[in-house]
């Protein structure tokens, strides 16, 4: 079953993103480019409204198939980030979790709140049995959302994600509902 919007609290909410949302999203993309860029690959290769246009309409398709849920993060009426299932595996009932948030945004535990709910989501509606994340060993930041919904840190991949234009190793995770706090 799939969930258009999941509300989060009064002031957080989770919206799949609309052909709307364009303009808006590319200008969040835009201002936050710099601090983007350092983990995010596909920031260098939005150049675009179109871009992110095409995205929007890329992720819709996938999230028709089952293939992904992805969200824009809502702040009352700021979008704040970015947080997805960028890939269910359905056969193993297994997700791959990934988000973003601004930089304004970062701090005041609005990505943790993302996370818990729709890591929750994932077990409760969609069914999983797992969710799996990667990060940075660099972004502490990111290890501490994932600790503090849950997840477990479970080993190291090789140069498996990117920074700074370059493949560095990540901290592999993992979360069974069981391990929710």
């Amino acid at each position: 079953m799939q969930s258009e919007t999941i509300v989060v609290d009064t002031n957080i909410t989770l919206r799949y993103p609309k052909s709307s949302d364009t303009a808006a999203l590319y200008a969040v993309i835009e201002q936050n480019r710099p601090y983007l860029r350092h983990y995010l690959a596909w920031v260098d290769e939005t150049k675009s409204s179109e871009d992110t246009r095409q995205f929007i309409e890329t992720t819709a398709i996938g999230r028709a198939k089952g293939d992904n849920h992805e969200y824009l993060i809502w702040f009352q009426d700021e979008i704040a980030g970015f947080i997805a299932f960028n890939t269910i595996h359905h056969h193993i009932r297994l997700a791959i979790l990934g988000y973003w948030l601004t930089e304004k945004f970062t701090g005041h535990g609005i990505m943790t709140k993302a996370a818990r709910a729709l890591v929750a989501h994932g077990f409760s509606t969609l069914g999983l049995h797992r969710i799996e994340s990667r990060c940075a060993l660099s972004n502490s930041k990111s290890q501490q959302v994932l600790e503090r919904v849950g997840f477990q840190r479970e080993g190291l991949v090789r140069e498996a994600i990117y920074e700074d234009g370059n493949l560095v190793d990540a901290y592999q995770y993992g979360c069974l509902a069981e391990d929710l706090k």
